[in-house]
This record gives structure tokens, C-alpha cells and sequence, in this order.
């Protein structure tokens, strides 16, 4: 799927979502779920790594721990311009999300401000534990640098017992 998105300043962006619709990951036992996501960043990404672990953390259901080992991933790099600014791709395994690798394009994230940034790193930690983008309005298409209502509406939709 492709979509031509408007980010926080007015920068336009060409997103191509490699992902199907949904990511929903094999959890058991009773919400808060953990998922480990490990940081292969470049230092400079840990703060923005962070404050999204922490944010999507505030849900009732989700828990995300940085740690060093996991099934969710997050890499930077330089990809080029033919490259989207970040994106999250998936594996699954009897219908259940298997791993999710989230990538940072520095190419184009360079020239991000640090709104932008973090609204990134946001937005793909949605797509990597959810079955929409998150950090933005459903309704204006709005994008925030936190995750919203309709973000921890659904996770638990999607996790809550």
C-alpha cells in the first residue's frame, strides 16, 4: 500500500506500508503484555527510542521493555532517498505477528526536527504492535509524537481480555 502523508511541518513523504493490516502478536497469560524491543540504533536514537517505549508503555495493556533481546527490532541507517524515512516490516506464523523490524532511514530523517523524529519512532512502534499506524487522528490524519486515545482504544481492542 502507498500513501502520500503530510508530516507535523508540511514535509511530504511517500510511505509505502510493506506490512498487511494487522499486527497482532501471540501473547498469553493477562495484560500488561510485555514485548522486548531491542535498540540497534545509533546512540543518537536511544532518547526518541525511549520516550516511545515509555509512551506506548502508558497502555493498559502493552508493556515495551528495551532490552537486548527480542522479536522487535529497530535499526538506523543511511538507505538512500529512494528509501521511505522509516518503515516496519513484519513476519507472521500461524496468524499471529513473529517479528517485527522497524528501520530508520537517516537519509531522510536527518533533516527531521526532533518532533518529527520522535513522531516517527512513534508511529512504527504502532504499526509494529497494532493494526494502524499509530500517533496520528483516524479521523484529521493529524500526527503527534505520542501515541492517542484511539492508539491505546485499540490495543485494547486487540490485547485486552
Amino acid at each position: 500500500m502507498k500513501k502520500t502523508l503530510s508530516i507535523l511541518s508540511g514535509i511530504i513523504l511517500t510511505f509505502i506500508f510493506i506490512t498487511p493490516v494487522s499486527a497482532i502478536w501471540h501473547v498469553g497469560g493477562n495484560p500488561p503484555y510485555t514485548l522486548n524491543l531491542v535498540n540497534n540504533t545509533s546512540t543518537d536514537w536511544t532518547p526518541y527510542i525511549q520516550q516511545a517505549a515509555a509512551d506506548w508503555s502508558q497502555s493498559t495493556v502493552i508493556d515495551i521493555v528495551i532490552t537486548g533481546s527480542g522479536k522487535m527490532k529497530i535499526v538506523n541507517g543511511t538507505y538512500g532517498s529512494n528509501y521511505p524515512a522509516s518503515w516496519t516490516t513484519l513476519t507472521y506464523s500461524g496468524g499471529y505477528t513473529k517479528t517485527a523490524n522497524i528501520s530508520l532511514n537517516d537519509t531522510w530523517l536527518a533533516g527531521f526536527t526532533p518532533a518529527q523524529k520522535q513522531h516517527a519512532v512513534c508511529a512504527e512502534i504502532g504499526n509494529a504492535i497494532s493494526s494502524d499506524e499509530g500517533c496520528r487522528d483516524r479521523v484529521t490524519g493529524e500526527w503527534f509524537t505520542s501515541p492517542t486515545q484511539q492508539d491505546f482504544d485499540e490495543l485494547v481492542a486487540i490485547y485486552g481480555n
